[in-house]
Parts: C-alpha cells; structure tokens; sequence
C-alpha cells in the first residue's frame, strides 16, 4: 500500500491541467518543472514508500495501480524501472529542481528493460496520448505494435507467438475472416548482444525496414534477416504460403505475396543513437514507436519528432513522466521553444 501523501501527490500529477506548459530543459544538465515534479515524487518514495513492507523487497514492488493506471493492462511502474531511466542522466548542478535526483543517482550503465518497452507499448495501444499544444494528432486504428518477447517466441515456438498476434490483431478488429487487415505492425526486438531495435512492417504496402538506432537508414544483413523471418511466418500463417522478397518498386498485391525494403516516411528524420550512447538504445526503440504509431496520413505533416526533446538526457525524464502520469504528452523543451520561435 502506498503511503497517503505520496499517493494523493501521484493522484494530483496524473491529473494535473495543460500537463504541456510543464518544462523541460537542458542547459549543462536536465532541469525544469517535470524535474522538479519527479523530484518530489522520488523524495516522497525515500521517505515513506510503502507501509509494512521489508525495504529489501520494495524495488520490485508495484509502486502504482491507480489513478490512471487502473485500465493500462498487468504492467506496473517499479522503483527499480524508474531507478533505470534515472541513473544515467546527467543534471544540471546547482538547480532547485536536480538536488535531490543528483544525490540519489549518479550516471551508470543502464539500458531500458523489455518492462519499459512494453508499458510504453500499452500506452500507445490504449491511445494515452495528448497532442501538442495547438495540433491535431491522429493515431493510426490499423497499426499496432508486438509485445517484445515475441522474436524471442517466433524462435521457439511459432505456433505460439503467431496465436499471440492473433489475438491481438482480433481485440484490434484486424484479423476477420482468417484475414489480417492491419496497415502497420511494429516489432520491437532485443539482439543477442542486448540492443533494441525496432522492425517496421507495412503490412498492407508490403514493405518492411528494420531500424537499427544507431543507423536508422543503413539496416545490417543480420536485421534484415530478422524482419524477413518475422514476415515469413506472418505470411505462412496468415496467408498460408511464403513471400518473395524483392527490391526497387513496391510489389504487386496480387499472386504471391512479395514484400520490399523500402524505408518508412521520415526515416532521415529520426534522432539517431551516438556510439557513445550504448545504453539508450531503448530510449530511441520507444520514441520510434510512437512517432510510428502516429497515422502515416499525418506524416510527414505531423512529424511528431519535431514536438520532442533533443538530448537523450531529457527523453528519459520524458518517457519516466509519461509512466508516471499514465499519458504521453509534449511539455516545453528546448526544442519546442525553438520550434514556435
């Protein structure tokens, strides 16, 4: 059970109004009012977390099913999730808003876990989204984004990771009559060596490009090779026969299904992972799914890229807001102030 001020704290940022005039900054370090929100919410966790709990136990406890959690699926926030976006961030020193957040985490080595990845992915299922202040946001009914273990599925057991799909495609009203109607299905999928990346497959162009964060627009053999299997066992079990897989133009929709590597719309766009950044593969795999989910009639118009922070820094206070407040929405960040500029 959560202790009271820090559930009617919680209560009250999940209902704040304009959650967008909050801010974001980064200048030598991340700071702003979404900083300073997370900062009092964490002291109030280091105070009086829970009651009747073993202190040993409480990283792993779920730290919120309420409010705007109560309909988001099995997934909880966990103090050791937030102690992972939070560890690697650099603050700007001598703020009001950091002091806390830089006593308690120094910069390590901490990806994003398939738990962040997928609680994102809920949020973008259930649609909590708010669009940036002043636009219109459409997200796409027809696109729809795999749990993360389901490479890792496709691997063992098929059967079982294409009957998940199913499943997912029919609560999505995608899959009727043995037919999958779905325009886009995101995968993300974590590599032997530990690093995200996102498959983009465009079910209904039959096209398909595997984004690496690293170098979005130069996919390797071995992803492609990836994205070919998933679309393989889509296509034998959807449309009971293997594709052809071909380059230059789209291919034809009729006769054997055939599927081209093509980019996706604003490919060059995408913030890219610098070498150094070895641990925040999974900050990009998510922001590449939400800018994916967005209806692809909205882009490249609707680039929802331009509406996010610059640094990685921030987009791991963002992502950590967005948990918390059970919503993806677009504060003032630097980038935002330079945009309306």
């Amino acid at each position: 059970m959560l202790h009271p001020n820090l559930l009617s704290y919680l209560l009250d940022f999940q209902q704040k109004e304009n959650p967008e005039n909050l801010t974001l900054l980064y200048k030598q370090g991340v700071y702003g009012c979404i900083v300073q929100e997370i900062s009092n919410i964490l002291s109030l966790i280091g105070k009086e977390p829970f009651w009747g709990l073993d202190s040993d136990k409480d990283a792993n406890r779920h730290l919120l099913s309420i409010g705007n959690y109560q309909s988001i699926g099995s997934s909880r926030l966990t103090y050791r999730m937030i102690s992972i976006l939070l560890s690697s961030v650099i603050f700007k020193a001598n703020d009001v808003s950091t002091t806390t957040l830089i006593k308690e985490f120094q910069p390590g080595d901490t990806w994003l876990t398939d738990e962040h990845i997928n609680f994102l992915r809920l949020m973008l299922d259930q649609k909590r989204v708010r669009p940036p202040s002043g636009k219109i946001l459409t997200l796409s009914d027809k696109t729809i984004i795999s749990d993360t273990f389901f490479y890792t599925m496709l691997q063992t057991d098929s059967h079982t990771a294409i009957n998940w799909l199913e499943t997912l495609l029919i609560r999505h009203n995608l899959y009727n009559a043995n037919k999958c109607t779905a325009e886009e299905i995101l995968f993300p999928v974590n590599l032997s060596y530990g690093h995200w990346i996102l498959i983009y497959v465009d079910y209904y162009n039959r096209v398909f490009y595997p984004i690496n964060p690293y170098r979005p627009t130069n996919p390797s053999p071995s992803e492609i090779h990836i994205a070919r299997h998933i679309i393989t066992e889509i296509c034998i079990s959807f449309l009971g026969e293997e594709p052809n897989f071909t380059t230059g133009d789209i291919p034809e929709k009729n006769g054997k299904p055939a599927f081209c590597l093509r980019p996706p719309t604003c490919i060059q766009s995408l913030p890219v992972q610098n070498e150094g950044e070895s641990i925040n593969c999974g900050v990009y795999t998510i922001i590449y799914m939400l800018i994916y989910s967005i209806s692809y009639r909205n882009l490249p118009d609707m680039y929802i890229g331009a509406f996010l922070p610059n640094s990685v820094h921030e987009l791991r206070i963002l992502i950590l807001s967005w948990m918390l407040r059970g919503e993806i929405f677009f504060p003032k960040s630097n980038a935002s102030i330079n945009i309306q500029h």
